[in-house]
């Protein structure tokens, strides 16, 4: 069952009360979305945003934030973040809270490096999607070990750290020959207690516990149920 289907079974229980829900594809949020400096810039559409109490957003965990298939759904978010709106985040939708909260940027960005997916600082033959002459101060270069974004400046011919981007590439992290090894925790080492071929005298409430400490960069300020669902 989708989230979509579990929200809905419960908002049946509430039968005195007129909920409208409002089913929308990621493609289709033109009429619910307004931001300077963008496309999006009908005053009808921001009557109808306000007008929306709940907002869930749910999507395919494989879109990146800067990825060309968010960007409306990146503009809903950040909608929902200067407005305050309830916002219920799922899969990749929770990578742009975590994305907006670390980077605070007003507008879409693109990744040069790495076909969009970026790739480690220094790494040597590293093809960018533009030329350097090309770029512009919404372009970045993404160190997807650490999850620093680069803005390239002519003045002094380098890629200068603007931002992180509050995520990162566990895989390419988990490489301790590079910065990886401040990002992801060390393998610790732990001996065996025993086999299950061994037998011992336990009590019946005994029981073996493992504490990890795991730290996740992100705000929950804005974390609730939803309304408009983003597919």
């Amino acid at each position: 069952m989708c989230i979509r289907d579990r929200i809905m079974k419960v908002l049946v229980r509430f039968k005195n009360t007129d909920i409208q829900p409002i089913v929308r594809h990621k493609d289709e949020l033109d009429d619910y979305l307004f931001e300077i400096n963008t496309r999006y810039l009908h005053q009808e559409a921001a009557k109808n945003f306000n007008n929306v109490d709940i907002v869930c957003i749910e999507s395919d965990a494989n879109i990146l934030p800067w990825d060309t298939g968010a960007e409306k759904m990146m503009i809903l978010m950040r909608m929902c973040l200067r407005t305050e709106k309830v916002v219920f985040a799922s899969n990749s939708a929770m990578h742009f809270l975590v994305f907006l909260s670390a980077t605070n940027f007003e507008g879409n960005i693109k990744v040069v490096n790495g076909f969009g997916r970026g790739s480690r600082m220094g790494q040597e033959n590293v093809r960018l999607s533009k030329k350097l002459v090309e770029l512009q101060t919404s372009d970045f270069f993404l160190d997807n070990v650490t999850g620093d974004l680069y803005n390239y400046t002519y003045e002094t011919d380098e890629w200068i750290p603007r931002a992180n981007a509050g995520i990162h590439y566990r895989k390419a992290a988990e490489d301790f020959k590079s910065l990886g090894r401040y990002v992801v925790k060390v393998p610790t080492y732990r001996p065996k207690t025993g086999d299950s071929t061994h037998l011992y005298i336990s009590k019946n409430t005994e029981a073996i516990c493992y504490l990890n400490k795991v730290y996740i960069p992100v705000s929950y300020t804005h974390l609730t149920l939803p309304t408009i669902y983003s597919v």
